[in-house]
């Protein structure tokens, strides 16, 4: 009775040939969007805050490094956390507020709209960073390469507890647990300036090296690893 009740209903509710269904498709005309023009349409799509936050640091350490000195870089270190909060909360806000699923049935890829705007975001950050490492690094009497890692290494610790805290969480209270690791990363940079000092002697400089590394690979099979998961929930 089951198998025949299911053949009727299919057979009610089937749906009907679609008629004209070449010469349709065909009327449907689709521009050709280079990558360039694509990534320009989703830098317009970032929240406003994301800029204005990175710029306002960015011109805060500037304005600080000839007041504070040698303790700018250790300034930088500490406010960095904050520039990897916008990036982390604008690459997974689909996923935060429930519409990954919407933007996976649009023409291009939830895979591409992500990677776009991350890769607005971080050449934003590149360049700011690049701003403000050798001039902190200049105020404090540190290399370059040194000065870079010892900031590098807490944006990025920011950014694998964000897109950690995201994966495992899935819903918008996701973002105040990004921010709880923000805020986190950036009292742990000053509690190690104050209490653990010889962490940033020459000799364990490739420690910092060696973990800034890590973290950076650890960054990018995470962000894949949202990617994956958003798919899996989406198919089911």
């Amino acid at each position: 009775m089951k198998r025949e009740m299911k053949t009727y209903l299919q057979e009610a509710f089937e749906a009907p040939e679609p008629v004209k269904k070449k010469e349709f498709l065909q009327m449907v005309r689709t521009e050709n969007v280079s990558t360039f023009d694509f990534v320009k349409a989703q830098i317009g799509y970032i929240r406003k805050r994301v800029w204005v936050v990175s710029v306002f640091i960015f011109m805060l350490v500037l304005a600080s490094a000839d007041y504070v000195g040698k303790e700018s870089i250790w300034i930088v270190s500490a406010l960095v956390p904050y520039i990897a909060l916008c990036a982390i909360a604008e690459g997974t806000r689909s996923t935060a507020y429930g519409m990954s699923e919407l933007e996976m049935s649009t023409r291009f890829s939830l895979k591409s709209v992500i990677l776009a705007r991350l890769t607005a975001i971080g050449c934003l950050h590149a360049l700011l960073l690049g701003v403000m490492i050798p001039v902190a690094g200049g105020t404090a009497f540190l290399p370059v390469i040194r000065s870079g890692i010892y900031v590098i290494l807490p944006y990025l610790l920011t950014t694998v507890l964000g897109l950690l805290a995201v994966r495992k969480l899935y819903d918008w209270e996701s973002t105040y647990v990004c921010m709880g690791c923000a805020v986190m990363v950036s009292l742990l940079s000053v509690w190690t300036r104050g209490f653990l000092v010889w962490i940033y002697e020459e000799k364990y400089f490739i420690w910092w090296c060696a973990l800034v590394v890590y973290l950076l690979v650890k960054v990018i099979k995470e962000y894949k690893k949202i990617i994956y998961q958003t798919e899996d929930v989406a198919w089911n």
